[in-house]
């Protein structure tokens, strides 16, 4: 007897408490909003400055003190390279020179005194500028052997490692630029003159946006991907690396289109869809395809009308054509 009594008891309970929380159902009323839609273009990110660091030289790798990941000054020395021809040669340029530095004086002594012809002081002296010039080459060559960074930032790769041979036109190193990094991206012909009218561009990297400047606009247009070349400067902050693919967002026309809150989606029986309720106060359940996500906001691409009440954080027991009082 207690048992029934008790039930009776929490089955009122239950019909007053959902009776008390339909009456506190809330609902908006659909209607158009005029919004600007972004199309995404992909692209990648790439260093603003890369430098491919090569040997001139002939010789073995000494001294590296660089590894992939550190950072470098503009100047700092990366490498040495160890070269025996250039030394040889250096040798030989020198002798060659003090030989004839030696001969130009002589001869030039004997024209003044006219003991020599001049066209024996004018190849002598000619002599004298070959082997001079020579010389200025040579340790021209010789700076090789020092490899210094010629720009501030970090190294991205190394292909080298000491006591290896360089020879000359050899990649060695590769340094990427320490102050900005660039989107580029290839625009189609339809989306370009809305991407040119914009001053600052919203990027996608990692689902995260920033905003990038134009760099390099191509306006011609390539004949076969009906495309342009753009590059976009970005700041480099700590979630960007090179090669990463990002995406280009890029301004339509402005539009009018039905937008709801996230809070009244739900997903029923895997069916995404919201709750509408008609001029009888009878709630539908109406399956909807959602598009773009605009905040805490969804763009409908149907499924809904405008001037249609659908319900705001609609309940877990609220079924479909329920009746609210």
């Amino acid at each position: 007897m207690m048992r029934k009594y008790l039930y009776a008891v929490i089955c009122v309970l239950l019909i007053f408490y959902t009776q008390s929380q339909a009456s506190e159902i809330k609902t908006f009323t659909a209607q158009k909003q005029t919004i600007t839609l972004f199309s995404e273009v992909p692209s990648f990110v790439i260093p603003k400055n890369s430098v491919v660091i090569s040997s001139k030289l002939m010789g073995y790798i000494k001294d590296l003190n660089v590894d992939v990941g550190d950072k470098v000054k503009k100047g700092e020395v990366l490498l040495k390279i160890d070269s025996k021809s250039v030394k040889e040669k250096i040798k030989q340029v020198k002798a060659n020179f003090e030989n004839a530095k030696f001969n130009y004086t002589r001869i030039k002594k004997l024209y003044k005194e006219g003991v020599v012809s001049e066209k024996t002081f004018i190849a002598a002296k000619s002599t004298f500028e070959q082997a001079k010039a020579a010389l200025k080459d040579i340790k021209t060559l010789l700076s090789y052997s020092i490899v210094h960074s010629p720009i501030d930032g970090y190294i991205s790769k190394r292909f080298i490692q000491n006591g290896d041979i360089a020879s000359p036109s050899q990649p060695l190193l590769v340094i990427e630029g320490s102050d900005f990094y660039q989107v580029q991206a290839n625009i189609p012909d339809s989306l370009f003159n809305n991407f040119f009218s914009m001053k600052k561009i919203p990027i996608k990297i990692k689902g995260k946006k920033i905003y990038g400047l134009p760099q390099y606009i191509q306006k011609s247009e390539d004949s076969i991907s009906h495309t342009h070349l753009v590059k976009i400067i970005v700041p480099k902050l700590g979630f960007i690396h090179p090669g990463e693919f990002a995406k280009v967002l890029i301004a339509n026309k402005p539009t009018k289109t039905i937008i709801i809150p996230k809070s009244s989606v739900v997903e029923r029986g895997g069916i995404v869809g919201v709750f509408v309720l008609d001029k009888n106060n009878k709630v539908h359940f109406r399956m909807i395809r959602l598009g773009e996500k605009v905040g805490n906001r969804y763009i409908v691409l149907s499924g809904l009308k405008q001037g249609e009440r659908v319900v705001v954080n609609p309940p877990y027991y609220l079924e479909n054509n329920s009746k609210l009082k």
